[in-house]
């Protein structure tokens, strides 16, 4: 039998299995706020607490911001024992099936309300549309805000509005107000309506994919390899002029990951 191939740590397999997370957690996010609209009165008692609001989560790198939600969530332990398993990547999804069932008491240390719970799942959510948007995590959005790019801050208010009521937003949109910009604020209230454009759909999956990647250092493959793999895994559509379409894109997120890096 010939080896599986490899990119970085994970086989093709792993990836496979890590892939249709994305459209499980749009599924989840979509049934959480079905329940949310019939019941608000007991998601208000309930949430409304201490933790809710987490504006302030998204200037935490999102490495570190997963690490924080599983232990709110209270899957650290799992998580920590799944991936010393043999097959660590199916263990990891076998703990992601067992949280629809599994009865929530506190997080870790049973020292987290619900508000903390529901603050760090939508901030890591956030994070995650960020990504397969813009190719780049919210904290690097509001890492080039604090560094002058204004731009960068309206893309990450046009990805949850509630970037708005973090510090550096707050400081920064009363700066332009004090300033006179009118050109700034009339896009901040733009963005607040949520509209990302066509690119948020048919981009997702390779986005998500070359992030995987780059997290697990195989982003620097060959391009041509990359692009077999995009194509094997239905991550861009095969059709003509697709080829040279999904090389482009990788050089470029290729290009935008190393930018990262440097600053």
């Amino acid at each position: 039998m010939t080896p599986e191939q490899k990119y970085g740590k994970l086989a093709q397999s792993d990836i496979e299995l890590i892939l249709p997370l994305l459209p499980q957690l749009e599924k989840e996010r979509q049934e959480l706020q079905a329940r949310i609209e019939q019941q608000p009165e007991k998601f208000s008692e309930k949430f409304l607490t201490a933790g809710f609001a987490w504006a302030h989560l998204y200037e935490i790198p999102f490495l570190q911001l997963l690490f924080n939600f599983l232990a709110v969530a209270g899957l650290d332990k799992k998580v920590v024992h799944a991936s010393n398993q043999e097959e660590p990547i199916k263990a990891l999804l076998d703990v992601v099936e067992e949280v629809s069932d599994m009865e929530w008491a506190g997080g870790s240390g049973g020292k987290f309300t619900p508000g903390d719970f529901l603050g760090y799942l939508h901030a890591i959510i956030g994070n995650l549309d960020c990504l397969v948007i813009y190719g780049s995590y919210l904290n690097d959005l509001i890492a080039d805000a604090q560094r002058g790019n204004l731009e960068a801050l309206v893309k990450a208010i046009r990805i949850d509005p509630t970037v708005a009521t973090g510090t550096l937003a707050r400081n920064l949109i009363s700066f332009e107000v004090i300033a006179g910009d009118r050109g700034f604020i009339d896009e901040v209230r733009r963005a607040m309506a949520g509209k990302t454009g066509d690119q948020a759909t048919y981009l997702k999956k390779f986005r998500f994919l070359m992030q995987l990647l780059h997290e697990v250092g195989a982003l620097g493959l060959p391009t041509k390899e990359l692009s077999e793999l995009v194509f094997k895994l239905g991550a861009y559509d095969r059709r003509p002029g697709a080829g040279k379409n999904v090389s482009e894109l990788i050089l470029k997120a290729k290009a935008m990951k190393k930018k990262a890096i440097s600053k």
